[in-house]
């Protein structure tokens, strides 16, 4: 693993997703639009958390190196804040990066799976092979062959289908 010459960064306090969405239920039905979809602050904070516990199911814990792979959608934000909430670290990939590319990151991370959307799975497969990856790379909308939290996929849909 690449190690760098300057000194490790310490763990922000409090966790990020906390210091994002800890009053997020406060603003409670204030719109948060996210790439055409507009999700509410409070569905945010309740998407994710049911999103954390749909990752922790199959076995992300305090420690792991999740990498979100995904263009902008609500998905990243989602999956990114639930990754964190389950305790994991997380590194974010490039959605145009290579496989290639990719798998140099998460091997310099050790990270062992992505969370990837339907354009680039096979990609996020690919990169997260050689670093060790579980074969285990949920989608967060629906491919064949890709298993998907269907919270994550419900919460998409229901905020796509809400009027902005």
């Amino acid at each position: 693993m690449f190690r760098s010459e300057y000194a490790d960064v310490p763990p922000v306090e409090p966790p990020l997703h906390e210091a994002v969405l800890a009053r997020a239920v406060e603003p409670g039905g204030t719109p948060t639009p996210i790439d055409g979809a507009t999700l509410t602050h409070e569905q945010v904070d309740r998407l994710h958390r049911r999103v954390a516990a749909a990752l922790a199911g199959p076995g992300v814990r305090t420690g792991d190196v999740p990498a979100p792979h995904s263009p902008d959608t609500a998905a990243l934000p989602l999956a990114f804040h639930a990754a964190t909430r389950a305790g994991a670290s997380v590194t974010t990939v490039h959605p145009p990066d290579t496989a290639e590319e990719a798998g140099r990151q998460l091997e310099d991370c050790a990270a062992r799976w992505t969370v990837t959307v339907s354009p680039v799975p096979d990609t996020a497969r690919r990169a997260a092979g050689p670093a060790g990856g579980t074969g285990e790379d949920p989608v967060c909308d629906s491919t064949p062959g890709h298993r998907s939290p269907k919270v994550l996929r419900r919460g998409l849909r229901a905020a796509h289908e809400e009027p902005s």
